[in-house]
Order: C-alpha cells, then structure tokens, then sequence
C-alpha cells in the first residue's frame, strides 16, 4: 500500500504535465478532409490508395488516456454504484466510446500498455481512479473514481465517437422518416405510369470479422474492422495459409494463431484442437466466424439488416374447412409493401386476395397476404421476376401436395 501511495504522489506531480501533452497530442491527430480525398482519381471514383494511417504508439496512448480521462470525468454512467466493475467492462462500455469523435478504435495492444491490467496500473498511478487484481479471477477492476482529482475535473471535455454515432443514427432515422415511401403517394403513381413494376431489388452481402480473427487479419496486413464480400472473406485464410506455408496438398495444417481464430470458443473445455483440415472445412469454419449484415436497397430507400437475412416463405394451407389458400410472408424485409403484394397477385393470379396482421409476440407490425387457391409456385416465380428476390431468399411449402392448384 505504502509503495502504491508513493506512486501516486509521482504520478500526481507529473500529472498536470502529462495531461496537457495528451491534449495537445490528441488535438494534433484531427482528420484532414483535404488529405483524405487527394486519393481519389477524379472522374473514375476509384480510390488510388485505401491504406489508413497507422497510428504510432505515442499517438494510440494519447488517444487512450484522453478516452479515459473523458469516461471518469464526463460519462454520467460509471457511477459509484455501478463499481468495482471489470477492466474489460470499463473498457468496452466507456473508455473505448469516449475516444474523440473521428479517431478509429482504441487498440490496447499497439499502446505502450499493450495489457489492460497495465493500462488500469498506469491510471491507479496517476490517481484518476483506484483500481484492485480480484484474486479469484486474476483480472483487474476499477474499484473507485477520484472525482476531485485536479486532471479530472480540469479536463476539456470533446465530442466522442458515441456521440456522434449517436448524432449519425438520429439523422438517419429523421431521413428515413421523411423519405417517400416508394409504394405510397406520387412515387405509386410513378411506378404505374412506367408499367406498375417496383424499382429493382439490390442485396449488399457483407461480412465483418469476429474479434478471434484479429491475429490472422494482423498477420496479412488485413483491416480487422471492415467489412467484407464473401469471395473477399475466403481470399483472406487463403492468403494466411500462402503467407505461412500451412499448404499441406489437399488440407491444411492449423498453426496456433490459426487454430484459435478457427475454434476459441467454439470447442469445449477438455476437447482436443485439430492440427489438420481439408481446405473446404478450414474455408468453412473461417466464415462461420463472420458476423453477417446484408443491406437491402429498392429505389431510395437501404435498411441494414445484421446477421442472416430471413427469407420469405410461400405455403399453401387450409382455412375454414376445405378452403384452400396460399400465404405469403416476411416481405417486409425486402421493401415490399403488404397491400401492394396483395394487389399484384390478385391481378396475376386473378383470385381474391387480402392481408392480415400475423400472430404472435415476435411478430408485431408484421402482415401475411393470403391468396385464394394452392398458387405456391405461381407466387414464388412472380416474387423472382416482379420483385427481384432470389430464389434462394424464397422459402416454399406445399402443404396441400399439389391440390386445389391455381390454374
């Protein structure tokens, strides 16, 4: 405890210093608008050269430590009550939110902490915070906040990257509420002056890698927060296995890094790690470990949707009896109006058709279209050549096996 308290005392000394070389450190790494656009080749919109500025170790702790700084004096949420509370915790919920507004993400490893236990031991130093090891875990925690600390309460606070995602998804979603949906009013009216047929359907397929593959990317000079197509997710084990020799003819052999970007967490405890795979399965387990998003675009209107697109489903069913009908539904996620699908397929399949709201907690805001008749292959063909959806993105179940077909 003594020796804590003497490295306190240096570090309060050298504090008043050390902050004001972190403003100006960080008040020297604004973006310039200018240089990021000399890249681009006018006239072609293809950018000459994508690499980011890799940031130095000094620039990195600046950003950290001003990140800190900005979470203990300005974050209304890392509350007395809400401590001790992990280093990971404290990291990923505030310091790394608090980073300037603009700055990429903070990186722990390209710091000269390179260690959040070093990092927790630096700021218990300084006495902005208190910070403890629990013994059962071995990890540490911010145990308490010096809220008169001079650095603290002197510190200028900046606008951080959560508040401007904050600012960037107001204004999106202000933007998409004053959008004109592309199936109601004059855009309607539009579409059916050129012929009643919806604007063209684009899917944006994307991948963005699990943390579990930052060594691999690292090791390919790879970003590790992009976003990715397929073809460019599978070119990047393929690309780790060229660079290391892990070639082995018809498999691959599994390195440590590779190993764990492949399996962490995903084996259980006691199970024994491959040392070899066929190169289908590595490609495999390589893009199970993506997080997908896909982007749905028709016309003016672009909705991001995260994780695996769901695709529509078309049955066939019973109702009241012998009735036979065709229900339609997850249209939605595709921009397709509810009323505007029941108006085309009453007109293509010249049958009765009506839409209802689905049951269900999961489900609300959520509408079917029911078609009289068995018309499930019908329905699926003009979803692919009206719509613009693939097929692949159409799930289809005759329940009724054929029967009560719409002719």
């Amino acid at each position: 405890d003594d020796e804590v308290d003497e490295d306190k005392e240096k570090g309060e000394e050298a504090s008043e210093k050390d902050v004001g070389d972190v403003n100006d450190a960080v008040a020297g790494l604004s973006i310039d608008a200018e240089g990021a656009d000399e890249g681009v080749d006018e006239g072609s919109g293809v950018v000459a050269d994508q690499t980011p500025h890799q940031l130095t170790v000094a620039e990195m702790d600046a950003l950290i430590e001003s990140a800190v700084l900005q979470a203990l004096s300005r974050d209304k949420t890392v509350t007395d009550k809400s401590l001790p509370m992990l280093g990971t915790a404290f990291w990923s919920r505030h310091v790394n939110p608090c980073r300037p507004a603009g700055a990429p993400p903070l990186d722990i490893k390209r710091s000269s902490h390179k260690k959040m236990s070093a990092l927790l031991k630096h700021v218990h130093k300084m006495g902005w915070a208190t910070c403890k090891e629990v013994k059962r875990t071995k990890e540490t925690a911010v145990t308490g906040i010096v809220r008169s600390h001079p650095d603290l309460r002197n510190h200028v606070p900046h606008e951080t990257a959560a508040d401007a995602d904050a600012v960037a998804a107001a204004a999106e979603e202000q933007e998409r509420a004053g959008r004109v949906d592309f199936y109601k009013g004059a855009a309607a009216a539009a579409g059916a002056a050129e012929g009643g047929k919806p604007q063209p359907l684009r899917l944006e397929e994307t991948y963005k890698p699990h943390v579990n593959l930052t060594r691999v990317l690292e090791a390919i000079a790879a970003p590790t927060d992009a976003l990715y197509t397929g073809p460019e997710a599978r070119e990047l084990v393929v690309k780790y296995v060229s660079v290391k020799g892990l070639d082995a003819g018809k498999s691959v052999t599994l390195d440590p890094q590779l190993c764990d970007a492949l399996f962490k967490g995903v084996l259980r405890k006691g199970d024994a790690f491959p040392t070899h795979m066929s190169k289908s399965d590595v490609t495999k387990a390589w893009l199970n470990r993506f997080h997908p998003q896909t982007a749905v675009v028709r016309g003016g209107t672009r909705i991001v949707k995260k994780g695996a697109l769901q695709p529509m489903r078309v049955e066939s069913d019973r109702r009241g009896g012998d009735r036979r009908i065709t229900r339609v539904t997850g249209m939605e996620a595709y921009l397709i109006d509810p009323e505007e699908l029941a108006r085309t397929l009453g007109s293509k399949l010249a049958t009765a058709c009506a839409t209802g709201e689905l049951e269900g907690i999961k489900n609300v805001g959520k509408r079917e279209v029911v078609a009289q008749g068995n018309a499930v292959d019908k329905v699926a063909r003009i979803l692919a050549e009206w719509y613009d959806v693939p097929s692949r993105f159409v799930d289809t179940a005759d329940k009724l096996k054929g029967k009560g077909k719409n002719r």
